[in-house]
């Protein structure tokens, strides 16, 4: 979701240069295996600590209540489903309006970028895919950067709100946490800055560059309806954690911050292709707090495969669907 530069070898411009020799690797390799180790190493202590703490705790009554549970799985389709319904809307927001259908495939085609090393491969999936059903690079790129910074914003608010306010928990979490967001949001939001990028962008591609403007009324409204994604998706994670376990309506709604909280700083931690690993530690760090260590681990692994397993459903429903008929010919022979 962040634009990010990968180093690659050239071609010597003269011949006084030296070649790489077929014995060395590109850094940018051992970055890619840096990060594998990382995600790996969390993944290990995640379940060093679920081996031990299961030890402790034996014997274990496992039980799932499969009403939580059918719960969880349906905020979880209704969240992603409006996902795609904000990239409609803040399109439409820009003059730009195409159907929910096409809006769903190109979406969740671009989607599965986020788990390809580097943040940069879903948006030129969106700017690809986007020049497919006619909207123009421009608007793609307009739409990625304000849809992007105001899911982050409302995000952190929505946990924010949830974790510290309505929870009671204020005296573990800085307010810091809504603070820094909202302050790089408002810089990122401003038309000054956002045209920069595009600019840059357009340069990089050789495109022709054109000053754009998201309308404010647009970008409040992409916030609130985003705030509403993450209540959705907080159901389905406090839903979830509840078919595993019996706790009070307090840390029902602590719960409904939890997975915006962990899936945002999965986002922003640069090393972490989908936020692998990050997700899941800050999850059982949040957990903690009213469960045992073995069934925050349970939580936060599931919760992943959930997502994941539907996010490729989406996916491969989205490989199925036509794009509607294109006015432009040319535009009509890139297939898909």
């Amino acid at each position: 979701m962040k634009l990010s530069s990968t180093s690659t070898i050239g071609l010597p411009v003269n011949s006084d240069r030296e070649t790489p020799t077929w014995g060395e690797k590109p850094r940018n390799i051992w970055v890619k295996y840096l990060q594998i180790f990382i995600v790996i190493l969390i993944f290990f202590f995640l379940g060093r600590s679920f081996i031990k703490d299961i030890s402790k705790a034996q014997p274990i009554e496992w039980t799932i209540d499969y009403r939580f549970l059918g719960l969880a799985i349906l905020w979880l389709i209704i969240g992603l489903l409006a996902q795609a319904q904000v990239w409609k809307l803040n399109l439409k927001a820009i003059g730009v309006s195409k159907s929910f259908k096409d809006i769903f495939k190109l979406t969740y085609l671009a989607n599965m970028g986020r788990y390809l090393p580097g943040k940069v491969w879903s948006v030129l999936g969106i700017v690809y895919l986007g020049k497919k059903i006619e909207v123009p690079q421009t608007s793609s790129l307009l739409c990625s950067i304000v849809s992007q910074v105001t899911c982050v914003l409302a995000g952190f608010l929505f946990s924010g709100v949830s974790l510290v306010g309505l929870s009671a928990l204020s005296h573990k979490i800085s307010l810091w946490w809504v603070g820094v967001p909202l302050i790089f949001s408002l810089i990122f939001l401003h038309p000054y800055v956002y045209n920069k990028i595009l600019k840059l962008v357009a340069k990089l591609t050789k495109e022709k560059s054109v000053e754009a403007k998201f309308p404010l009324g647009g970008v409040i409204k992409s916030a609130l309806l985003y705030f509403g994604v993450w209540f959705f998706h907080g159901l389905s994670f406090s839903f979830l954690a509840l078919s595993l376990g019996d706790f009070s309506f307090r840390w029902f709604v602590y719960c409904l911050g939890i997975m915006p909280a962990a899936y945002l700083v999965g986002y922003l931690v640069l090393f972490s292709p989908g936020g692998w690993g990050i997700r899941e530690g800050v999850m059982v760090i949040l957990l903690k707090e009213f469960m045992p260590n073995y069934l925050a681990i349970t939580v936060s692994l599931l919760s992943r495969l959930l997502f994941t397993v539907f996010e490729i459903v989406f996916f491969v429903i989205a490989l199925k669907i036509k794009f509607s008929e294109r006015k432009n010919p040319e535009i009509a022979n890139l297939g898909l």
